[in-house]
């Protein structure tokens, strides 16, 4: 599974069985706040943003955990208002590397789910 949106309120959605559930991703200076919800109650928000998020590197989000042995549905949506960047941009800059377009917008960019489970089902 690979994938990449820069639209927000865009959504993936997956269906399987187990306890755990995360997702290998690129973070990076554009990252965006993703909204978590499991079996339809919201889980929080996730934001990837430390000093190094001036370039894409892998990273990982825990969407859930030490859930009940069963089916869960997993759904992350992808939120209009970027997170705090200013330590990514400081960071940037002090080292020669800040490209002020880098930082614009927001996106996602999935590469593989990880479960301790299995999956049953994959949506958008």
């Amino acid at each position: 599974m690979f994938g990449f949106t820069c639209t927000p309120r865009s959504k993936l959605r997956f269906t399987f069985r187990g306890t755990e559930a995360s997702i290998f991703d690129l973070m990076g200076p554009d990252t965006g706040r993703m909204v978590v919800r499991v079996d339809g109650r919201e889980m929080g928000i996730r934001e990837q943003v430390d000093r190094w998020a001036y370039y894409q590197r892998l990273a990982a989000v825990r969407l859930a955990s030490g859930l009940p042995e069963g089916t869960h549905t997993v759904e992350v949506e992808l939120l209009a208002e970027p997170p705090g960047r200013t330590v990514a941009i400081e960071a940037a800059k002090r080292l020669g590397r800040y490209d002020p377009k880098a930082f614009e917008g927001v996106g996602l960019r999935f590469g593989f789910i990880r479960l301790v489970g299995e999956l049953v089902e994959r949506g958008r």
